[in-house]
């Protein structure tokens, strides 16, 4: 019996880099939800328990992708939902690591990655901006 695509969730406020990035998980077969906030981020997360989530740290809505995880942190059915933060700033996430550390924020397989070149990559692929 073939099992169900897994549901990741991505959040991002810049809707080429989400669009960009919904586009590479459905061509290899995952469903995918995606924010452009991180208090959509929070809800959706809350509602839907997706297998992955992938936040961008710098949103400008009220809640970053810090403040993502620190809820999931504090929420018992949240924790354990493996999380992928990125951003363009090196030393943004180098900041996510401390405050992370700071929080207990002990979620497994939450990750830290820079994302360089999105917007430029996501026109490549015919992503409005």
């Amino acid at each position: 019996m073939p099992h169900a695509p897994l549901l990741i969730l991505i959040a991002d406020d810049e809707k080429a880099i989400a669009a960009l990035l919904c586009t590479i998980f459905e061509d290899e077969g995952y469903h995918v939800y995606a924010c452009h906030s991180g208090k959509a981020a929070a809800k959706a997360i809350e509602h839907l328990h997706p297998d992955l989530a992938i936040l961008d740290m710098q949103m400008e809505q009220r809640w970053s992708g810090l403040e993502v995880v620190q809820h999931m942190c504090d929420n018992p059915t949240l924790k354990d939902i493996p999380v992928i933060i990125y951003s363009a700033n090196n030393l943004c996430l180098d900041e996510v690591r401390d405050k992370l550390m700071a929080h207990r924020c002990q979620i497994p397989g939450c990750h830290t990655k820079a994302l360089q070149r999105a917007v430029r990559a996501s026109a490549d692929f015919g992503i409005p901006e």
